[in-house]
């Protein structure tokens, strides 16, 4: 009984503990936030660094932009999975590949060339051969041409039939085009009227589909009119300026030097700049340069994530009553209502 009962005992101490593990863990998910930095810099080339790290330094990743793009995840300080690597040496093998096919044309057309050039030598030569003469053949007189002799000259018995023959086949040649043309016009008309009966079709199809829309958007306009609906949007709209101010970067700084070569040119982008100096001039230095043409500058953005404000955020808009009943009505339509 003692041995069952200690064993009982743990048990229950191992399950205590991996269930004490899993709540940490979960609180760790929960409240712990995921940070991230974003520096970047423009002078001759564009340098771009980010880093995002969750659970302090234990887990975070770099991605980074100089001569090209890189992406490695660290565990504790150590490398342990290049997201562009692999693909890279696939990038590669292709490229060998390629290069391989490439000389491969190359080679191909060469031997090609070289085909080519003996076969016009080939025929440059024959044809500097001299003529050979062919033999002499007589002329045969036919019922075509009439023979004629120093007595007399006739015409052959075909040549008389041959008028006749022609005026039955220009009279057939002439029946058959006035059929076509009637035929032709017939078809034409036939095009003609259809195209207008399809207009006609066309126009009441528009006419039902313009007046479709004005109900439609009649009816939108009277559901978002509600009492309930008006409540609903306001309810969204303020759990997305949370969701913003919350994902928002907490330190931004800047610098920024510009100049186009033209004092006025350069005074009316100042200009154009100083419009939006509220929202930025308390992070961001602006500083234009009247004399050459410069563009340079650099950035630094860091702020953080925390999980529990997300899924906080996500249940207040997905179990509103409110919400839920504006969704419904939009997503269903009339006959959901």
């Amino acid at each position: 009984m003692a041995l069952f009962l200690t064993i009982l005992k743990i048990i229950g101490i191992v399950l205590l503990v991996i269930l004490v593990v899993l709540l940490a863990a979960l609180l760790l998910v929960l409240f712990c936030p995921v940070a991230y930095r974003v520096k970047g810099e423009k002078r001759e080339r564009l340098l771009l660094h980010m880093r995002v790290s969750w659970l302090f330094p234990f887990l975070y990743g770099k991605l980074k932009y100089e001569e090209g793009l890189s992406c490695i995840l660290y565990l504790a300080g150590i490398p342990v999975y290049d997201v562009f690597g692999r693909k890279g040496a696939k990038n590669e093998k292709q490229e060998k590949k390629r290069k391989k096919n490439k000389r491969r044309k190359k080679n191909q057309k060469k031997e090609y060339t070289k085909e080519e050039h003996a076969t016009k030598k080939e025929l440059s030569a024959r044809s500097m051969e001299p003529d050979r003469p062919t033999a002499y053949v007589p002329d045969i007189p036919s019922c075509e041409e009439p023979r004629t002799t120093p007595e007399e000259s006739y015409e052959p018995e075909c040549s008389k039939e041959q008028p006749q023959e022609e005026t039955i086949s220009f009279l057939g040649k002439l029946i058959k085009s006035i059929k076509e043309f009637f035929q032709k016009g017939k078809l034409f008309f036939q095009k003609v009227f259809e195209k207008v009966r399809n207009i006609k079709y066309t126009i009441f199809n528009i006419k039902e589909k313009l007046e479709h829309i004005k109900e439609t958007i009649y009816w939108y306009k009277e559901v978002l009119e509600r009492e309930e609906s008006r409540r609903a949007i306001a309810k969204g709209k303020q759990q997305i300026l949370r969701f913003l101010k919350h994902i928002a970067p907490k330190k931004v700084s800047g610098n920024i030097v510009f100049g186009f070569g033209d004092p006025g040119t350069t005074g009316e982008v100042l200009g154009f700049i100083s419009m939006f100096y509220p929202l930025f001039g308390n992070h961001i230095t602006v500083i234009p340069d009247f004399e050459q043409t410069i563009f340079w500058g650099d950035f630094f953005i860091k702020g953080r994530i925390r999980v529990f404000n997300l899924l906080k955020i996500g249940w207040s808009v997905l179990f509103d009553k409110d919400i839920k009943k504006l969704y419904n009505i939009l997503t269903g339509g009339k006959d959901h209502e």
